[in-house]
């Protein structure tokens, strides 16, 4: 009986481990999943916190709602500030560059290097 215990305890084990095992690199991949954006050359996509996308195209002077991350299909740099108007922290994106998280929810966006005075 006690052979036939630690058997079962075993493979209740051994199958508890499977499943935990399976499940983080699911978890992970929830968590890291690409923005669903179409393929088309010459345009910013961005996603809201909701999860709406947006296309960008031309200068952004006001988001609403804010964007917080954003896939670049441009061949030029892009500028995304924190505030409308081109205004308060800014973070340069690079064509063809992924950004996951921002760092603060974007407000405004233009085509472009980024610029500091």
């Amino acid at each position: 009986m006690t052979t036939r215990l630690r058997k079962a305890a075993g493979l209740l084990l051994a199958t508890a481990t499977a499943a935990a095992g399976l499940a983080l690199p699911a978890a992970a991949a929830q968590a890291a999943a690409p923005i669903p954006c179409p393929k088309i050359i010459g345009v910013v996509c961005a996603q809201t916190a909701a999860g709406e996308l947006r296309f960008f195209t031309a200068d952004q002077p006001s988001i609403v709602p804010p964007v917080v991350r954003a896939v670049s299909q441009d061949h030029e740099p892009w500028c995304f500030y924190a505030e409308p108007d081109y205004n308060g922290e800014r973070r340069e994106v690079s064509p063809w560059e992924l950004v996951e998280d921002f760092g603060f929810d974007v407000h405004s966006a233009r085509r472009g290097q980024c610029t500091w005075s």
